[in-house]
């Protein structure tokens, strides 16, 4: 098989997949009550609240940049470290869940104008503050990955819509669509000729 043709066939899975799982795929959480804040539905579609809000600020950072390029240029560190120092000290785990959510979405908001920021540093010759910048928040944000894998395990501890051998409330439309997507993968791989292995 060719390159070309890998390539595609990759294409035709992909699109077979998101096809499925698009309307949860960028919910990054349970679908249900004890998640609804953390959830934004648009149409057919749930969204990560936090994610949408980093993009949102980083857009809204970007277009900032380049409007006030010049300006921003002697004061852009000093800024970035403010942002980041303000953004990086409340969204740590272990108190960031407790804020109100109009409080975490604009410590996401923030979150994106500081990478915004990183991104202006490293393209106006700001190599060093930008490199710094970048290397904070991506330490930041490897360490705090690991801190809330802890949190996310016990995120669904004492829910009552816990049942054994049940699927959860919450991911009763993933399971629902991964299940028509196996099938149609399936079906699709027996008309392709494919025989697995005895």
């Amino acid at each position: 098989m060719g390159l070309l043709q890998r390539c595609r066939s990759w294409l035709a899975w992909k699109r077979l997949w998101l096809s499925h799982v698009y309307p949860f795929y960028w919910a990054h959480k349970p679908l249900c009550q004890r998640f609804r804040r953390d959830v934004l539905r648009l149409g057919r579609v749930h969204v990560c609240r936090s994610c949408t809000m980093v993009y949102a600020g980083a857009a809204l950072g970007a277009v900032l940049c380049g409007v006030f390029r010049q300006p921003l240029w002697d004061v852009a560190p000093a800024l970035w470290a403010a942002m980041a120092g303000i953004t990086l000290v409340f969204s740590f785990p272990l108190w960031y869940k407790r804020w109100p959510r109009p409080m975490r979405d604009l410590l996401r908001a923030m979150l994106g104008g500081t990478i915004a920021l990183c991104g202006y540093l490293l393209l106006s010759g700001a190599w060093l503050p930008g490199l710094v910048g970048t290397a904070v928040l991506a330490a930041s944000w490897q360490a705090y990955r690991g801190v809330r894998e802890r949190f996310r395990r016990q995120a669904c501890a004492g829910c009552p819509e816990l049942r054994d051998g049940e699927i959860c409330p919450g991911f009763a439309l993933q399971a629902e669509r991964i299940r028509q997507y196996e099938q149609q993968a399936t079906e699709r791989l027996i008309a392709g000729g494919y025989v697995p292995d005895a």
